[in-house]
């Protein structure tokens, strides 16, 4: 290992570390205190310091109790908890409403930048406010040029789902989650369930229901306390353009019917995230994060992916640091994405394809038969970490618990990826990575 330190070249002055990291968001710094963990010196490069982290995280506790997350990692997001809910609510339509009996959290997000980011520099982590204008790959290190230069023998680009810094394959075409949510100062949340998280509710009001056709969203409502809710209309994926004058009316449709119509508004959010897109290629500059398509291809969570992920990698870059920097980056991204995780990966696309061409009634018969699947492998589904065989569980107790009108609708709109379907619907796995 090399101590950071300042080499002057003939021509050049670089800082210089083991491993650099192009991005101070949640996965960049989670694996940044990954691998300072594992002995390594680690420079992570942000183009502003004074970033915010806007976006409200949400997990099942479970998720991050597991005996796989880190203690340093359990103890973190722990202390950054701002809300608990003791279970959560899904209704497919006005007859079923399905109960989910685990523990929902969200976070302090301010609270969780902090003590990530100091965390990280207490234990000896740089991070530098700049803007990467290239990468150069040499026979025994890397330069990263931005107003400064940095030398490192492992970059990683940890920035984004948009990062330039990566190439992409063509395809697959990415999807979108859109929502829209409003933050609402009321009288009284009686009428809500103070502990339970209003998870998806693809439930309209009957004389609005050609309004939600397409593409079909959902509401999402978090009961803050006795005088505030946060209520968010949701459409899971898609890949049409989607006018935000489209959600902002479908909500208040729904906070009419909530008896919400006249409640002061006390923030708002807006919020894009890209799903399903392809991967980037795997060559000398790894990926992490978003920006190696962590994001769940079907829910839009990645926060849980880069939690476990980071010390895999962490401790795969320890174990093969010697070896020359070609093996050691290709062994590295198969820390990154495992060959069973590429399978899961296709069959998710499957299910991401299926829900852009649902309708609203389509998308109401389809989780109707999904929440009937088992818990376990319904857990295991939605995380993210389920072994191949229980993503194709879940896809075949899915179809089984299907109508046959759905059953149908599920062939025809899988028939571009006829491998996966028959994967899926068959129980067998001769998916090969891509």
């Amino acid at each position: 290992m090399h101590d950071d330190t300042h080499i002057q070249t003939e021509n050049e002055l670089y800082f210089q570390s083991d491993i650099l990291i192009v991005g101070g968001g949640p996965a960049g710094l989670l694996l940044a205190l990954s691998c300072i963990n594992e002995g390594f010196s680690v420079f992570i490069i942000e183009k502003s310091l004074d970033h915010i982290w806007y976006q409200n995280f949400c997990f099942w506790k479970e998720e991050i109790s597991g005996a796989e997350v880190p203690s340093e990692f359990r103890k973190l997001f722990n202390q950054s908890i701002e809300m608990e809910w003791d279970r959560a609510l899904v209704r497919t339509n006005r007859q079923k409403q399905v109960e989910i009996d685990s523990t929902f959290v969200k976070f302090n997000t301010q609270k969780l930048q902090h003590l990530l980011t100091t965390t990280v520099q207490s234990l000896g982590g740089k991070i530098f406010e700049d803007t990467v204008q290239s990468i150069e790959h040499h026979p025994l290190h890397s330069t990263v040029k931005g107003t400064r230069n940095y030398r490192s023998k492992v970059v990683v680009v940890a920035n984004g789902s948009t990062s330039k810094l990566l190439s992409y394959k063509s395809n697959p075409t990415p999807a979108n989650q859109i929502a829209y949510g409003q933050l609402l100062k009321v009288n009284d949340t009686t009428a809500f369930d103070l502990n339970a998280v209003g998870f998806m509710n693809f439930d309209v009001p009957l004389k609005n229901k050609r309004q939600y056709q397409y593409p079909p969203s959902f509401l999402y409502t978090l009961p803050m306390s006795s005088t505030e809710i946060f209520v968010e209309e949701t459409i899971l994926a898609t890949r049409d353009s989607v006018d935000w004058n489209l959600l902002n009316d479908r909500l208040t449709i729904r906070k009419q019917s909530l008896g919400l119509q006249d409640a002061e508004v006390l923030d708002e959010e807006h919020c894009v995230i890209e799903m399903g897109g392809s991967l980037p290629h795997f060559g000398r500059t790894l990926a992490f994060g978003a920006a190696a398509g962590f994001t769940h291809p079907v829910t839009g969570f990645q926060m849980t992916r880069s939690i476990y992920t980071a010390p895999r990698l962490a401790k795969k870059l320890r174990e093969l640091w010697d070896n020359d920097i070609e093996t050691l980056c290709e062994e590295s991204w198969e820390a990154i994405w495992t060959e069973s995780e590429q399978r899961n990966r296709k069959l998710y696309l499957l299910g991401l394809d299926m829900i852009t061409r649902f309708n609203l009634r389509e998308t109401q018969s389809f989780f109707d038969a999904f929440f009937k699947v088992s818990a376990e492998h319904r857990a295991e589904f939605l995380s993210g970490w389920g072994s191949t065989k229980s993503v194709e569980a879940t896809m075949w107790q899915t179809f089984q618990h299907a109508s046959w009108g759905t059953r149908t609708r599920i062939v025809q709109h899988s028939i571009q990826h006829p491998s996966s379907l028959f994967s899926a619907l068959l129980g067998t796995s001769f998916l090969e990575p891509s």
